[in-house]
């Protein structure tokens, strides 16, 4: 209470401190007034923070979500690809098996005509000896043959 002076009339003591007290209550008003928006600022803040804290944690749980799926896509897509791999290797061997099939019957059409032309070069000259044969040794043969 700077200035005052005790020293002197009560009257204006009184008006003194009153004044000063109407000052300070001025003062307090003010500073109230200062307070009520940044208590409403810190209300608002606190609420912004709350949702933002849910907001986080609904984020952190999707993503921990997102990160299960991704694991599990990760593991169906090694497995798919491992099966894949496999029945590439089983193709491939199916191929090569139709490949060694379809050359094993090729040599075998191909020993099958050899071994007809042999047959049929066999049966023609066996045929012309036959005939050469009788032609040279006529004999007569008998009807009781059945021939």
């Amino acid at each position: 209470m700077k200035g005052l002076d005790f020293g002197g009339d009560p009257a204006c003591w009184k008006e003194k401190l009153s004044n000063e007290l109407n000052s300070i209550r001025e003062k307090y008003i003010c500073l109230e007034k200062d307070v009520d928006p940044n208590n409403q600022i810190l209300e608002d803040s606190k609420a912004r923070y709350l949702d933002l804290e849910r907001e986080f944690n609904n984020l952190k749980k999707e993503r921990n979500s997102l990160f299960d799926k991704v694991s599990k896509s990760t593991e169906n897509l090694k497995t798919v690809s491992e099966q894949g791999e496999m029945l590439l290797e089983k193709y491939n061997i199916e191929v090569q098996r139709r490949k060694d099939l379809e050359e094993g019957i090729k040599r075998l059409n191909a020993a099958f005509a050899s071994r007809q032309r042999s047959l049929a070069s066999f049966h023609t000259d066996f045929k012309s000896r036959i005939e050469c044969l009788r032609a040279q040794n006529p004999i007569a043969v008998p009807n009781s043959l059945g021939c």
